[in-house]
């Protein structure tokens, strides 16, 4: 019996050891080869990436003076065309500074005259050998000061009558000795100027700035009674012929985008919208609120330059958006992943000599995956061909 025992037994492991042999040569007559020729190729990687819209161009309206806010004329995030009024600010010190300015005016005004004039004699004289050169140019230098004076009292005098609304084009007629209508002038009274919209847009808050304190309101939103300090943001107005979305990239791949890639802007809030832009801005340091606990990341612009008015009807500043950005990179090497084969921590292809025709191991070193292949940084060229089994 116990013959008979190992007799079946060995029967039963010569017939394992046939279907194991019959198996491999299924597979070895399964498996096929493909040949291809080494090129250099530009690699396409999508990113996705979400963001908020904001508008192509935001100019800030600040308030000119101190002052408190008299009557408001616009409610923020509504359209305001360039011109608007948006808003009367009451000044106490707009009188005193309106009253400084015309002196100071007319007093550059007299000076500048009285220069002209006497450079006229200084230099008769200095032709006639009356008086000395350096009489002469201390005349001209003090026409020149004059003159300089003169035309920083008058720039600040406009700005003050723009700040204000006032459009008293006979005020540069105005002369120092004519007494009654400079007392006529220092007299009218001035308490309020009036603050329009520089163009056409979305009357926006004030941003708060990162810097700025819990308790500091200068950015916040104003209302009728606001206390404003001169150069405080009243509201930013947002232009939406175009939209901008700020992103944020993780340092792994920061360095796949440039300026001028492809991107296609998309959103819940406007289904069916596919909106074509282009990176404008990447930026070269990290955000300074990166999270210890996660990868530095870097800020980066897409713009889309030019928005439909139908466009315009659905998308508003501060929805969400999806952003795919299609980053080509430069021409290289890049072949399929399979065949690319590694062995103790070597990389190598299966190259064929283009003497011998025989195949070979080919030592490479990899670069970057994507879908399309994996980068090849060394031991290839163009030309070279490799053999790939599937």
């Amino acid at each position: 019996m116990t013959q008979i025992r190992l007799l079946i037994i060995l029967i039963f492991f010569i017939a394992i050891a046939a279907c194991s042999a019959s198996d491999e040569t299924k597979k070895s007559t399964n498996e096929t080869q493909q040949v291809i020729t080494i090129t250099k190729s530009k690699p396409t990687s999508t990113l996705y990436f979400d963001g908020i819209i904001a508008p192509i161009q935001i100019n800030v309206v600040a308030s000119p003076i101190d002052g408190t806010v008299e009557k408001m004329y616009f409610s923020y995030g509504e359209q305001v065309n360039k011109g608007k009024l948006l808003l009367k600010l009451k000044s106490a010190t707009l009188g005193k500074n309106y009253q400084q300015a015309i002196s100071t005016y007319l007093t550059a005004k007299e000076k500048f005259n009285t220069s002209k004039s006497n450079i006229v004699g200084a230099k008769d004289l200095y032709d006639s050998g009356i008086t000395s050169k350096q009489t002469y140019e201390a005349a001209q230098s003090d026409l020149n000061d004059s003159y300089l004076s003169f035309l920083q009292a008058q720039l600040a005098l406009i700005e003050l009558l723009r700040n204000a609304g006032i459009t008293q084009h006979d005020l540069y007629l105005l002369q120092i000795n004519d007494t009654n209508a400079v007392r006529k002038t220092l007299q009218t009274p001035l308490k309020a100027i009036n603050i329009y919209a520089s163009m056409n847009g979305i009357a926006l808050k004030p941003i708060k700035s990162a810097d700025s304190s819990s308790s500091d309101n200068s950015n916040q939103p104003i209302h009728v009674g606001s206390v404003l300090k001169e150069g405080q943001v009243i509201a930013s107005i947002g232009e939406m012929s175009g939209i901008k979305i700020s992103i944020n990239v993780d340092e792994i791949r920061i360095n796949q985008l440039k300026v001028g890639d492809s991107a296609t802007v998309t959103s819940a809030a406007f289904p069916g919208i596919n909106l074509s832009g282009e990176i404008v801005a990447v930026s070269s340091q990290a955000n300074s609120n990166t999270d210890s606990g996660g990868l530095p990341t870097f800020p980066v612009v897409v713009a889309v330059k030019n928005i439909t008015t139908q466009e315009q009807q659905v998308i508003h500043v501060g929805m969400s958006a999806k952003v795919q950005i299609n980053s080509i990179s430069p021409a290289e090497i890049v072949i399929p992943i399979q065949a690319v084969k590694s062995k103790q921590n070597i990389t190598y292809v299966n190259l064929i000599n283009p003497v011998s025709g025989k195949t070979v191991q080919q030592l490479v070193q990899v670069g970057q995956t994507t879908v399309d292949g994996v980068t090849i940084i060394n031991g290839l060229k163009p030309g070279d061909k490799i053999v790939i089994s599937h």
